[in-house]
């Protein structure tokens, strides 16, 4: 819960690591030449963590296949889309 004064510096925290997590892959994705240099990390990280939680909201609301392929899927198709 956002709002929970407890709670909410936890979910800060989980929010904060993802998000450098994110980032962190992404750098290596580059460094091994699977992402093009042209791409910008940090936007390319907060366009993916804000799929992510889009995905796991699409998710929890469809009821289809397990989260792990949900959110394959989702990120699948939008690196196809960038990768053009």
């Amino acid at each position: 819960d956002m709002v929970d004064p407890e709670l909410h510096p936890i979910a800060r925290q989980l929010f904060e690591s993802l998000r450098q997590r994110i980032q962190e892959l992404l750098q290596a994705g580059r460094s091994c030449g699977d992402l093009d240099g042209e791409f910008d990390v940090d936007v390319i990280t907060w366009e993916l963590d804000a799929l992510r939680h889009g995905l796991v909201i699409q998710w929890t609301l469809s009821g289809k296949g397990s989260l792990q392929k949900w959110l394959e899927s989702g990120f699948n198709n939008y690196f196809k889309r960038i990768k053009k």
